[in-house]
C-alpha cells in the first residue's frame, strides 16, 4: 500500500490510495520504511532475513523432553540466533538464519538455510532428532544498528511517531504500549537514549551512505550481539526489567 505523511495545521494527515485520515497524532509502524516517507527513519533500520519452520504435532514425550517444566519461548545467544516455541496444536515452531544471508540485499528463499538451522537444533536436542518439519517460509524483519527498537516522535514533527526495528514480539508489544503512553503524556521517565533517534553508531550515516546498509548494519549488529555495557547495565532503567532477573 502506498503511504505518505503530510503535516497540516492541526495534527497530521495520512494519505493512501484508499482514503485519507486526519488525527492529532500519527504512528507509523511498518517494516522497510521507504525513503519517501521519512529518509531519516529509513537510515535507522534495515531488513534481516530470517526463516521459520513448523513441525508435525509433537508427542507428550517429545514436549516433556523440550520443556521439562512448562512450555516456553526459547532463543539462544548465537550471533544469528535460533528460537523455538510450541504452537497451539503442539507443533514446534523453529526459526533462525545464517550469517551469510541475514543482511544480504536480496531475498534468499533457498531451503538450505532452514535445513541447516533444523540440523543444528537436532544436534543440540537429540531427543527431537526424529521430528519431521513439514513447512518452512522465509521472511524479512527490521532491525536497528544496536538491536533496540526505535520508538519516538519525529524530531521535525512531534505529532508523528515512528516504531521501527522491533526484532521480536516482546519488543513490538512494549513499543506499542510505550508510544501510546507518550501520546497520552503518561510515559514514566525519559528512555530516549535507548529508544530515541540519537543513539551512537559505530558506522555513522555519512559512511553508511558510502559502504551500504548491509555492511553498516552487519558491523553494528555484531557489536550489539557481542554485548556492549550500555545495553546490559541499563536494562532496568530502560524497560523496568532487570537483565539479571530470572
Amino acid at each position: 500500500m502506498a503511504f505518505w505523511v503530510m503535516p497540516i495545521m492541526r495534527g497530521t494527515t495520512a494519505l493512501t490510495p484508499n482514503g485519507t485520515v486526519s488525527a492529532g497524532s500519527l504512528v507509523s509502524c511498518m517494516n522497510q520504511l521507504p525513503k519517501r516517507i521519512n529518509s531519516r527513519a529509513n537510515r535507522k533500520a534495515y531488513h534481516a532475513q530470517t526463516y521459520l519452520a513448523v513441525s508435525e504435532p509433537l508427542s507428550s514425550r517429545q514436549i516433556a523432553a523440550l520443556f521439562p517444566a512448562e512450555p516456553l519461548q526459547v532463543w539462544d545467544t548465537s550471533l544469528v540466533y535460533s528460537y523455538h516455541r510450541l504452537t497451539g496444536d503442539d507443533r514446534l515452531l523453529l526459526g533462525g538464519g545464517s550469517p551469510l544471508t541475514t543482511f544480504a540485499p536480496w531475498e534468499i528463499r533457498s531451503p538450505h538455510v532452514i535445513e541447516s538451522v533444523i540440523q543444528q537444533f537436532r544436534d543440540r536436542v537429540p531427543s527431537v532428532k526424529d521430528v519431521t518439519f513439514e513447512r518452512f517460509w522465509p521472511g524479512l524483519i527490521d532491525v536497528t544498528h544496536d538491536l533496540l527498537p526505535l520508538a519516538a516522535a519525529d524530531p521535525e514533527n512531534p505529532s508523528v511517531y515512528y516504531v521501527l526495528g522491533c526484532a521480536g514480539l516482546p519488543w513490538a508489544a512494549w513499543c506499542g504500549d510505550h508510544v501510546g503512553r507518550l501520546i497520552a503524556r503518561e510515559a514514566k521517565g525519559d528512555v530516549s537514549r535507548f529508544f530515541g533517534w540519537n543513539r551512537p553508531q559505530f558506522i555513522p550515516d555519512a559512511v553508511q551512505a558510502l559502504v551500504g546498509k548491509p555492511v553498516s548494519f552487519a558491523v553494528d549488529v555484531l557489536r550489539a550481539k557481542m554485548g556492549r555495557p550500555r545495553w546490559k547495565a541499563n536494562t532496568l532503567s530502560a524497560t523496568g526489567v532487570d537483565a539479571a532477573s530470572p
